[in-house]
């Protein structure tokens, strides 16, 4: 997850799915949650001022503070955050690994609350 506000390039995100790949070994599924959809134009050096806007020069994704960029799944977790952590270096911005909850399992079609969850089976109590 990102902890500052940056733009991050489509060579950047494509260094880093490299790593990903690398340390993941192809194992498991992968989201990338991040796509380099603003185009950024530069004029040639040595242009005199005016006549338009310049060409297209590169593509960068806009990355504001908590958003996620990786998600693994189906991978084992110290191989996962190792994974992560490296992919994490080829950003320009700090990052923080954030682990999903597991959600709480169904019985018999009905939703388990965390609240019945507490109470149930607790030190003392009788169910």
């Amino acid at each position: 997850m990102a902890r500052e506000e940056a733009r991050v390039t489509a060579r950047q995100l494509e260094a880093g799915r490299r790593v990903r790949r690398y340390h993941v070994k192809r194992a498991g599924k992968v989201w990338i949650r991040l796509f380099p959809d603003v185009p950024v134009t530069a004029k040639p050096l040595e242009v005199r001022m005016g006549k338009g806007k310049g060409s297209v020069d590169h593509w960068v994704a806009k990355v504001r503070p908590g958003k996620r960029r990786f998600e693994l799944a189906g991978v084992p977790d110290t191989r996962g955050r190792h994974a992560l952590r490296c992919c994490g270096k080829k950003f320009p911005i700090k990052t923080t690994l954030v682990e999903r909850a597991l959600p709480v399992s169904l019985e018999k079609g009905r939703g388990v609350s965390l609240p019945s969850i507490e109470r149930k089976g607790g030190k003392g109590e009788k169910e």
